[in-house]
């Protein structure tokens, strides 16, 4: 870092090798100086999130942009000020420079909203991939994980709203494909279910869950035994 003070690799492993010391603030400075070079890099995020112990996106993405600020250097030999009457030299607030940081505090929220979904915890997961929305309408990874968690929580309709946002910018993204197909599904939407299916075996037609969801699909609708389209 002497040399480069702007190699990710060395300052995520020096902020782990503080957390290791017990050097929070440490491992603070070099999570924020990732982010400053990176303001999308996941690991970076989530790191600085845990190690501040912070529950929103707020906090998460003024640390990653915020500039340290520079010791104010005083002149040797500052030239006398006339007097003034107190009421005109009251000095103005300090503007603070900051960074527009959308789409970093996007990523925040959605990173909060993995963790909740890995817990279980599927209303605050919606509610962290919502506002992660809100923040960066052009999150697709956001939409597409929110319809995982409304598929969830059958939500049916929401499920497939979502993955039909995703799938309207990236045709080709088989998780939104099998998303909408489950959702599909469960409302008895039979024909809708299996086309998305054929959409992700036409992507990838060693697909193992399209195959065996195809499978069964075709059993429910034609109640004989069905082979899947590649073996």
């Amino acid at each position: 870092l002497t040399e480069d003070d702007k190699n990710l690799k060395a300052l995520m492993r020096r902020a782990e090798a503080c957390v290791g010391l017990s050097d929070t603030s440490g491992a603070i400075r070099d999570l924020e100086a990732v982010l400053r070079v990176e303001p999308n890099n996941e690991e970076a995020a989530t790191r600085l999130a845990e190690a501040k112990g912070v529950n929103s996106t707020s906090e998460v993405a003024q640390a990653a942009h915020e500039e340290p600020i520079k010791d104010a250097v005083v002149p040797e030999s500052p030239a006398p000020e006339p007097l003034v009457p107190e009421s005109e030299s009251e000095p103005a607030p300090v503007q603070i420079p900051t960074v527009s940081s959308d789409r970093s505090a996007s990523d925040a929220e959605k990173v909060l909203g993995n963790q909740k979904l890995g817990s279980g915890s599927l209303q605050e997961a919606e509610s962290h991939y919502t506002r992660a929305i809100e923040l960066d309408a052009s999150n697709m990874a956001a939409f597409n994980n929110r319809s995982l968690c409304r598929l969830k929580q059958k939500n049916w309709a929401g499920s497939i709203a979502d993955a039909t946002t995703v799938l309207e910018k990236e045709d080709k993204n088989h998780k939104a494909l099998l998303r909408r197909s489950q959702a599909h599904e469960a409302l008895g939407r039979m024909e809708e279910a299996r086309a998305d299916l054929v959409a992700v075996l036409k992507i990838d037609p060693k697909h193992k869950e399209a195959n065996a969801r195809f499978v069964a699909l075709t059993q429910k609708k034609m109640k004989t035994p069905a082979t899947p389209l590649v073996t």
